[in-house]
């Protein structure tokens, strides 16, 4: 999901597969795709002396590459003041069920299965918030 760009999964699947032994077993979440339609709630911690803040503003949805971009806005605060901000761009790839088994098919794996949320032999739904799919490299 982090990886900006279509193209970079294909590559990252290949090089995990190239990482294993012959059998070896790749087991890799990915989150199942939901549609946001309002703000994020802000989200803080505090690291003395600092408070630090993160507001997520999700601004697009591209229907056709199945993806959301985001501005993270950081905060850091002092005394009631503010230190710095910084603004990141964030995009998330999602996938479907089948579009990511043909990847991790694709990139030379067998085997593929998928779990949901992180509970053995439970099947994803449409209430799933993650999915595991397990594959093999072949022997």
């Amino acid at each position: 999901m982090l990886l900006d760009g279509r193209d970079e999964v294909p590559r990252a699947l290949a090089a995990f597969r190239e990482s294993l032994s012959s059998g070896g077993r790749l087991i890799l979440d990915v989150g199942a795709p939901e549609l946001i339609t309002g703000p994020a709630p802000m989200r803080y911690w505090e690291r003395d002396p600092y408070l630090w803040t993160l507001q997520d503003m999700r601004t697009v949805y591209d229907p056709v590459a199945n993806q959301t971009t985001s501005f993270l806005r950081y905060e850091k605060w002092r005394d009631g003041g503010l230190v710095a901000t910084e603004l990141q761009r964030f995009r998330l790839q999602y996938w479907s069920l089948p579009e990511f088994g043909r990847l991790l098919t694709d990139a030379g794996f067998t085997d593929v299965s998928v779990t949901a949320d992180h509970r053995d032999g439970h099947r994803p739904g449409p209430d799933s918030e993650t999915w595991t799919f397990h594959a093999v490299r072949p022997r």
